[in-house]
């Protein structure tokens, strides 16, 4: 709202004041249609109406792992692989390299759970995580 825009009556002094306010960032402010305030409702307060064109984007459900489906024996396997890799360095002697390590170790670590484990099938019911292929089995 601009600047001292009347918000408030006081019904006992008949008088007004800005006690309600709208803040948008400056990237918004650009895509503000329209600040205003309305009285049509009756009440003390005026009602701040603040309209904003932004683009609604939907996503889709997002696929999470399903690590009661992973393969942990490849995981291990993958690990212990890297660990024996000459990527890493025997000795750290600097800041540096530790944090080159600690990056490398947890890109690997990373990876090596996305390759084991496989995508969950998104559902479009509440998801019971409590509920396993066993009950699947035993409800056929």
């Amino acid at each position: 709202l601009p600047p001292g825009t009347r918000t408030l009556c006081s019904d006992a002094h008949g008088t007004w004041s800005t006690v309600d306010l709208a803040f948008v960032s400056t990237t918004l402010e650009e895509s503000v249609l329209e600040c205003r305030t309305d009285d049509s409702h009756g009440s003390d307060h005026e009602s701040v109406i603040l309209r904003i064109d932004v683009p609604v984007t939907r996503s889709g459900p997002n696929s999470r792992p399903s690590y009661r489906s992973a393969d942990w024996e490849a995981y291990g396997d993958a690990i212990d692989e890297y660990l024996q890799s000459p990527t890493l360095p025997d000795q750290i002697t600097s800041v540096q390299e530790l944090e080159l390590t600690i990056f490398l170790l947890t890109s690997n670590i990373t990876e090596a759970l996305e390759r084991a484990t496989p995508a969950r099938k998104p559902s479009p019911h509440n998801n019971k995580y409590w509920w396993t292929r066993e009950l699947t089995g035993l409800r056929r």
